[in-house]
């Protein structure tokens, strides 16, 4: 839907963006925690399960979608940005 809508307004220099974080530490989680038996047990899942073995923090998410959405992303008219602490795709 991205690549489509950036098509469709390139002309009138809009641009459209997306950004695809992984597990980012956030009261988002908190459903997450319950699943795993609490929030000790999502942390040593994180740890296995993501190379850098932490969540991504809001304020790293923060620096993506201010670039995204400042001059600086320039021509960068139908990407994505995958902020994901080095997680592996099928993750």
């Amino acid at each position: 839907m991205t690549r489509q809508m950036a098509a469709d307004y390139a002309k009138e220099n809009i641009r459209f963006n997306a950004l695809c974080p992984g597990f980012i530490d956030t009261p988002f989680n908190r459903g997450f925690e319950v699943q795993m038996g609490g929030r000790e047990k999502l942390e040593e899942h994180i740890a296995g399960a993501i190379p850098m073995g932490r969540f991504g923090t809001a304020e790293e998410i923060a620096d993506g979608i201010v670039f995204l959405a400042s001059d600086r992303g320039g021509q960068r008219a139908a990407g994505y940005l995958q902020p994901r602490s080095a997680q592996h795709p099928h993750i």
